[in-house]
C-alpha cells in the first residue's frame, strides 16, 4: 500500500512546476545582470566587451562623475598575427580613444593569459593598480549582460571587503534581454553564466 496522486493531482503538480519554470526564466536574466553603481571615482571596463557597449563609455563616464577609467583584460586568444595589440585592454583602450574618451583619464591594465578564472585575474589587476596607488576610492565594474553577477562577486573577492563595490550591466546587442530564451545566444549566454556563477559562489577560492 502507498500514496500516490490521483489524475487531478498530477496535473496540479506538473502545472505548479512549469508555473516555477517559467517564473525562475522571467527573473534569471534580471538576475544575473544586476546594475547597482555605487558612484565612486573609479569606473573599470572589461576590455572583451564588443564595440556598441565601448563606444558608449565616455558618456558613462560623464555621466557618472568619475575621475579613471581601468581598462581591464588578458591576452587574445585570435587574431594576435594580424594585431597591433596583443592583448584585450590595450584594443579596448585604443577603441576607447577613437570614440572620444580622454587620454589622461584612461589607465590600462593587462593581465597575461589565463587558463581559468580571467576574471578574478584582472580584478587582481585593478586591486594592485589600487595599492600602487594608494587608492581608497570606490569602483564601479561595466561588463555585458548575465555576466555582471560573477563579475560583481569576484571583484568584491579581489578588493576586499572593505572596497566599495558596484556593477553596471550594459545590455547584450545579440538578443533581447527580454526574451533570452527566444534565441539561441540568449540560451547559451544565461545558461553559461549561470553555471558559472554557482561554480564562482560554490567552488571558487581565491
Amino acid at each position: 500500500m502507498c500514496w500516490r496522486p490521483t489524475v487531478p493531482g498530477w496535473i496540479l503538480i506538473l502545472l505548479s512546476l512549469a508555473g516555477g519554470g517559467w517564473i525562475a526564466i522571467q527573473n534569471l536574466m534580471p538576475f544575473l545582470a544586476p546594475t547597482q553603481p555605487v558612484r565612486g571615482a573609479l569606473l573599470v571596463v572589461e576590455g572583451w566587451a564588443p564595440d556598441y557597449a565601448l563606444e558608449q563609455i565616455p558618456r558613462i563616464f560623464r555621466e557618472g562623475g568619475y575621475k579613471h577609467l581601468l581598462v581591464t583584460g588578458t591576452e587574445i586568444e585570435r587574431g594576435s598575427y594580424i594585431l597591433s595589440q596583443n592583448n584585450y585592454a590595450q584594443l579596448a583602450s585604443n577603441t576607447l580613444r577613437r570614440v572620444g574618451m580622454p587620454e589622461d583619464k584612461i589607465v590600462v591594465l593587462p593581465s597575461a593569459r589565463v587558463e581559468r578564472d580571467r576574471t578574478y585575474t584582472t580584478a587582481i589587476e585593478v586591486r594592485d593598480w589600487m595599492r600602487r596607488t594608494q587608492s581608497v576610492e570606490a569602483v564601479d565594474v561595466l561588463t555585458i549582460g548575465p555576466h555582471a553577477r560573477r563579475s560583481w562577486l569576484l571583484y568584491r573577492l579581489a578588493l576586499g571587503t572593505g572596497r566599495n563595490v558596484g556593477i553596471i550591466s550594459f545590455p547584450s546587442q545579440e538578443y533581447d534581454p527580454n526574451f533570452w530564451w527566444k534565441t539561441s545566444n540568449g540560451v547559451r549566454d544565461v545558461v553559461d553564466e549561470t553555471v558559472a556563477y554557482v561554480y564562482a559562489r560554490v567552488l571558487f577560492h581565491p
